[in-house]
């Protein structure tokens, strides 16, 4: 069976030759590029960057690569702005087409506007979040006895936990006192509301170290554990 994990696609490089005017980086960053759409979502665009020399990627090592992805679905629910990832230290085998080892691996996603209101209409369609430059607002029912109201509160997104995959919208502590509700009763509607983004789901396990706001655009960044690529089908 064909094999469409990305980073094992670098494996087929020996065993289909080199295409004339083309250099053995290319012909790998292109058998990659055709991959992705099945090993981590569809995408408007991929573009590919493969580094290490002719002799080392015939040996089953390539310095790194790297996948920038555009408007790329990672869920039926999750579509990102942009992904990054990056891989060094890749070892291969040849023969078989299997990631042995990668020395790192790591990803950068932006979500704009547009797809996170996406995403929440059909994950969380009691919450809007609005993204701001340095943080987000987040506006969400609030119950404080027989009172039912929405409040609008700002603050940022946090992991769930370190190297988690969910991301926990904080609020700003600063601000809570300000509202016209009480501070626990709004981190009571953030715990029934929070996780706010999972990621769980990816094809490509990630960890996220840290998501900031900048501009209106949410940046996401942590590990990315590519050698699950190599079992795509």
């Amino acid at each position: 069976m064909r094999r469409n994990g990305a980073v094992a696609a670098l494996a087929c490089l020996l065993l289909t030759g080199c295409g004339v005017g083309q250099s053995p980086q290319t012909i790998v960053a292109h058998k990659i590029a055709d991959a992705l759409p099945q090993a981590i979502g569809p995408a408007s665009r991929y573009d590919v960057q493969v580094s290490g020399d002719a002799l080392g990627l015939a040996r089953g090592r390539a310095r790194g690569v790297r996948i920038v992805g555009q408007d790329v679905q990672m869920t039926p629910a999750v579509t990102l702005d942009t992904l990054t990832l990056e891989a060094r230290d890749v070892v291969f085998d040849t023969k078989s087409r299997q990631v042995q080892s990668i020395g790192s691996s790591m990803f950068a996603a932006s979500l704009g506007q547009a797809h996170l209101t996406e995403y929440l209409l059909h994950a969380r369609p009691e919450l809007s979040v609005t993204l701001g430059d340095g943080d987000m607002t987040a506006t969400l029912p609030v119950t404080v006895g027989p009172m039912h109201t929405t409040v609008a509160v700002r603050g940022t997104l946090t992991p769930t936990m370190p190297g988690a995959s969910t991301l926990d919208f904080v609020a700003d502590r600063g601000r809570l006192g300000v509202l016209p509700v009480p501070a626990f009763a709004v981190n009571a509607a953030l715990g029934a509301v929070n996780p706010v983004l999972d990621l769980s789901r990816v094809k490509v396990p990630i960890g996220v170290q840290s998501a900031d706001v900048v501009g209106g655009m949410l940046t996401i960044r942590g590990t990315a554990q590519l050698n699950a690529l190599s079992h795509a089908r």
